[in-house]
């Protein structure tokens, strides 16, 4: 309840929460097909990859992903650092990675407490800053309540490139899955074909966080 009161207020912004175990799974085996295209495409690795920043240090000094707040583990970090070489990716994809990859995330998503959905009624730039106006008020409530929050919005964002004419990147196979993804997306969250996503957003408990990005200083424009 203090989740949804948290966005009234925002007439363009509708919120939507899955908690239901089985709508959990389905949304949670659509949403780690990132994981799968990140090891397939080497555009989307390459991006990647150029934004995590593998010390303090450096994400200081040239903001960006620092890899502690990814939360890997010792052996996944060290193997998420051997996964940066685009020829050792394809490498491991011969032995089936980057179709085994997507089990594990799956299960992660899965055992969030409710996956949400920032819904808007078009596409245009207010109603994005509406939406991004919301989220921050989701975040700073989820995290009053002591509870943990992680956007997973690669899918939807993907598939509007690609409803949006701008698929070059991405082979057919690739956008097949997108569609597909996307398509099981939509049909839980019951979007009409107008309506775009915002934002997913999962959440659960997950206790205090190990590492924290640092925070730039505002550039406050008079």
């Amino acid at each position: 309840s203090a989740i949804h009161d948290s966005v009234r207020g925002y007439d363009d912004v509708k919120l939507k929460i899955a908690e239901d175990r089985a709508e959990l799974e389905s949304l949670a085996h659509s949403i780690s097909l990132t994981e799968r295209l990140i090891m397939e495409n080497r555009s989307l690795h390459d991006t990647l990859y150029s934004m995590v920043r593998w010390s303090r240090e450096e994400e200081q000094a040239n903001p960006g992903l620092y890899i502690k707040t990814m939360e890997f583990p010792p052996p996944q970090q060290w193997l998420f650092k051997l996964l940066r070489r685009w020829g050792f990716v394809r490498i491991m994809n011969i032995a089936g990675f980057s179709r085994a990859i997507p089990k594990q995330s799956s299960q992660l998503y899965t055992s969030s407490s409710a996956i949400g959905a920032l819904i808007l009624q078009g596409d245009r730039d207010q109603e994005f800053l509406s939406a991004g106006r919301a989220l921050q008020r989701i975040w700073l409530t989820v995290t009053k309540l002591g509870l943990s929050m992680q956007p997973i919005t690669a899918i939807p964002y993907l598939a509007q490139r690609i409803f949006a004419g701008e698929a070059e990147s991405f082979s057919s196979r690739h956008i097949e899955l997108i569609r597909k993804s996307y398509g099981n997306i939509s049909k839980i969250f019951n979007l009409d074909p107008s309506e775009n996503i915002a934002m997913l957003f999962r959440i659960g408990y997950n206790g205090t966080p190990s590492a924290r990005s640092s925070k730039l200083p505002p550039e406050i424009i008079m």
